[in-house]
């Protein structure tokens, strides 16, 4: 599958691990780098347009534009779920949620292929800093 990744940043281990088992263009904010109608001109069309929440926030250009499935994953829907992520949503095929209380939610406003998605970690990526947490 080819998914285009887009995310406020570059490294992130989610789509490192998905390019283990699929072809991933990642697509983050700057060098003219923003645009998925660009970037599609580009690479073969993708199968996916994937969209992590994730901070710096990072919105695509044309997102509306492009044909392709598109998919999100909302990560902070405590914090923003009235004021923008239940509008935001429907431009998306598939909503994935990281607090599983947001898919009814989401169903209520019609939004339909909600799905609870725990949030994930990566060993490699997520280590213990040894913090004392107060």
């Amino acid at each position: 599958m080819r998914i285009l990744f887009c995310c406020g940043n570059s490294n992130d281990p989610l789509a490192k691990n998905l390019a283990k088992q699929h072809e991933v263009t990642i697509c983050t904010p700057g060098n003219n780098n923003e645009d998925l109608l660009l970037i599609q001109s580009k690479i073969p069309k993708p199968n996916l347009i994937f969209v992590l929440e994730q901070q710096p926030l990072f919105i695509p250009k044309n997102l509306q534009q492009i044909t392709a499935p598109k998919a999100v994953y909302f990560v902070d829907l405590h914090l923003h779920f009235d004021t923008w992520h239940k509008h935001f949503a429907r431009l998306f095929d598939i909503v994935f949620c990281a607090q599983k209380k947001y898919v009814d939610k989401f169903k209520n406003q019609g939004i339909k292929n909600v799905f609870w998605l725990p949030l994930y970690s990566d060993p490699s990526f997520d280590k213990n800093l040894g913090l004392k947490r107060g």
